[in-house]
């Protein structure tokens, strides 16, 4: 009787989740050759690990960013979507079909950008990314980036994300230009200088 519960168990978990294991080994070959920049190698392994789980989110997530490193938009858009059919909730593939709409020049990369964001309100990283694809359009990335400082905890980039904030601040609120600049200003402190006297 136990035996057969658990088999039933089993079975219906099986038709729950998908009958593919974590192609791990594969993955981790993915990663290496991602790693060393062999993208080609990177997607031969990747390739193999869908076939061995074509039904977990997992892989194609991973080829979609292979892809995208290979500039194959279009097939990095199809796989992240399939991610993403699989697992609606894994926030990271919005963020990887994101990146590929806006390189393809497409709607639809902010949409998935909040999407990522709503799954992970508190990833400083989603934020940071969303404001510089802002940035990149020419819109406002300063509520975007103040949200990812809230967040982020790593000093260095604190820093950096601070930087863009003032980059920001100065393209979006230039210094007015005077009308009338008036006499030249001296380029160097040696300009300031009044004139040496002759020797006699």
């Amino acid at each position: 009787m136990l035996a057969s519960k658990l088999t039933s168990c089993v079975i219906v978990g099986a038709l729950f989740i998908g009958c593919s294991s974590r192609p791990t080994a594969e993955l981790k070959s993915c990663q290496s050759a991602m790693d060393r920049g062999d993208y080609d190698l990177a997607l031969s392994c990747i390739n193999k690990a869908v076939e061995k789980a074509p039904d977990l989110a997992e892989p194609h997530l991973v080829r979609s960013r292979v892809y995208r490193l290979k500039t194959r938009y279009a097939d990095a858009v199809l796989d992240a979507t399939e991610a993403i059919r699989l697992d609606p909730k894994l926030a990271d593939a919005y963020v990887s079909r994101a990146h590929c709409y806006l390189a393809l020049d497409v709607n639809g990369w902010e949409e998935d950008m909040r999407d990522a964001i709503g799954l992970q309100p508190k990833n400083a990283f989603y934020y940071r990314s969303l404001g510089d694809m802002l940035a990149s359009m020419r819109r406002d990335p300063r509520p975007e980036y103040r949200q990812s400082l809230k967040l982020e905890t790593n000093p260095k980039v604190r820093e950096e994300i601070e930087s863009k904030i003032a980059v920001a601040e100065k393209a979006i609120h230039p210094k007015p230009r005077p009308s009338d600049p008036g006499p030249l200003q001296p380029t160097s402190p040696f300009d300031a200088l009044p004139p040496m006297k002759k020797l006699e």
